[in-house]
């Protein structure tokens, strides 16, 4: 595992329990957004794929801020030079800076050369679609052994990923549960952010090495964790409620 996985998990944990006890806000006060920006840094200096997460909070709040109320218009796009989200950027931009200069003026790039060195490593051994099964193949045995679900070949792999990509959906469908969308709401940022950190390894770089899938565990139990409290929210709320009626 890349010693700086669990560094870059915690500051992505506090960033989570950041927005998620906000709520589905829409704007942030200023030492607020400060606070959003300082770790979205952080978590890219820990480990550059840190920047799907960025995209994912940064966008999310844009897109708050476009349907909010539910409607769109053109004059909301306005809303995105609000201060808070201009901060987060600034903030975020201004973290990473030094890191970015000194990548440029010493290596003449910004990233580093091992991840486009593997890719092509791998694609001198295998094909393209061999490789992003594999990288799909990766994740799903992680999930599948996450939940202690046995499977022996490349197929039940690749099902394991569709089921856990499809079965939200179907769930968000067929029962229409305020706590449900609630916990969604709650972690719509994750979503952008995973949809780019699992494209970007699965048909990118064309390679999901095992350790990398600890992103994996993070977001399944911070899914599990989130739905927790909800419940016991939920069971406190009724049980107050029926503390008052029986008064």
């Amino acid at each position: 595992m890349g010693l700086e996985t669990p560094i870059q998990i915690f500051f992505i944990s506090l960033l989570t329990y950041f927005i998620v006890t906000k709520g589905s806000e829409t704007h942030f006060s200023t030492h607020e957004s400060v606070i959003i920006g300082l770790l979205i840094g952080i978590i890219f200096l820990s480990r550059m794929n840190g920047i799907f997460i960025g995209i994912g909070v940064i966008g999310t709040f844009a897109i708050r801020k476009l349907f909010k109320n539910e409607e769109f218009r053109i004059a909301n796009l306005k809303r995105l030079l609000q201060p808070d989200l201009v901060i987060m950027i600034l903030v975020a931009s201004l973290t990473v800076l030094p890191w970015i200069a000194w990548n440029l003026i010493e290596l003449n790039r910004i990233t580093p050369v091992s991840g486009e060195a593997l890719c092509m490593m791998r694609l001198s051994n295998s094909s393209y679609p061999n490789l992003v099964i594999g990288s799909i193949y990766t994740t799903g045995t992680f999930v599948a052994n996450f939940f202690v679900i046995p499977f022996t070949n490349i197929i039940q792999g690749v099902l394991v990923v569709l089921l856990a990509l499809i079965t939200p959906s179907i769930v968000l469908i067929l029962r229409k549960d305020d706590l449900i969308h609630k916990l969604i709401s709650s972690l719509d940022f994750l979503v952008i952010s995973s949809v780019s950190y699992y494209a970007f390894y699965w048909f990118y770089e064309l390679g999901f090495r095992g350790w990398y899938s600890l992103y994996t565990s993070f977001l399944v139990t911070i899914v599990f964790s989130t739905m927790i409290v909800k419940v016991i929210q939920r069971i406190e709320l009724k049980k107050l409620n029926k503390l008052h009626t029986s008064y």
